[in-house]
């Protein structure tokens, strides 16, 4: 997948197929030497899809996490950099 960024929190991902997708950067998390970005679809969506950014030739890729184990860390550090008040 590749992206662009276009108004600062607007990131454009191009699928496989040559599609593009509209998502709005949610948060960008640093776990250890690894940075995280968390897209929504809309800043209100329930739906947060979690990419790692890794460095290539041609620029930043976002590649999509999968592992659960992964998932779990990112969710604990967004939820210690966004506390929800109870």
């Amino acid at each position: 997948m590749s992206e662009y960024i276009e108004n600062d929190n607007i990131v454009v991902l191009m699928d496989d197929e040559g599609i593009e997708h509209e998502f709005v950067l949610i948060a960008g998390l640093e776990i250890g030497s690894t940075h995280y970005v968390l897209l929504g679809e809309s800043e209100e969506s329930e739906d947060v899809f979690a990419f790692c950014v890794e460095e290539s030739d041609d620029g930043d890729i976002l590649v999509p996490v999968e592992s659960d184990e992964e998932l779990q860390q990112i969710e604990e550090a967004y939820d210690q950099m966004f506390p929800e008040d109870d």
